[in-house]
């Protein structure tokens, strides 16, 4: 008999020993790998979060992108809306508006020794009789 089957039949202490130690290790061992399985997992889960997160910022973007694109149409569409041709002919369509082919300023050119004897009576005098009742301001009925 060798040496080894000597100790073991000698005292069980041994192998109760060695299985102590056998146990312990596999514990370990256990506890090592669920503190890695848990790492990896909270690992994956941070990267799917932070992927997430990045589409919504260009899902964001996008979003601004867009409306920055319609605000210029509606921008283009309120200048060509409001432009004078367009409201001119809006005005005559939808109003009635009589326009005359007059320039929208009218320039009066006085003499340097008329400019004195001017005065606003003698201009409303010169230009008749104003109506201002609300039946003569709107104009005659159709």
């Amino acid at each position: 008999m060798t040496r080894m089957h000597a100790a073991r039949s000698a005292g069980g202490n041994w192998s109760m020993a060695h299985h102590r130690d056998a146990s312990r290790y596999r514990v370990r061992l256990l506890l090592a790998s669920l503190l890695l399985t848990a790492l990896l997992a909270g690992a994956i889960r941070l990267g799917n979060a932070v992927t997430s997160l990045r589409r919504e910022i260009l899902d964001l973007d996008r979003a601004c992108s867009n409306l920055e694109a319609q605000r210029a149409q509606l921008a283009v569409r309120w200048n060509t809306e409001s432009s004078r041709q367009v409201v001119m002919r809006r005005a005559q369509v939808e109003l009635g508006l009589v326009s005359h082919a007059a320039p929208d300023a009218i320039l009066i050119s006085l003499r340097d020794d008329a400019r004195s004897d001017l005065s606003w009576p003698r201009l409303l005098q010169a230009l008749g009789p104003l109506d201002l009742t609300p039946a003569a301001l709107a104009g005659p009925e159709r």
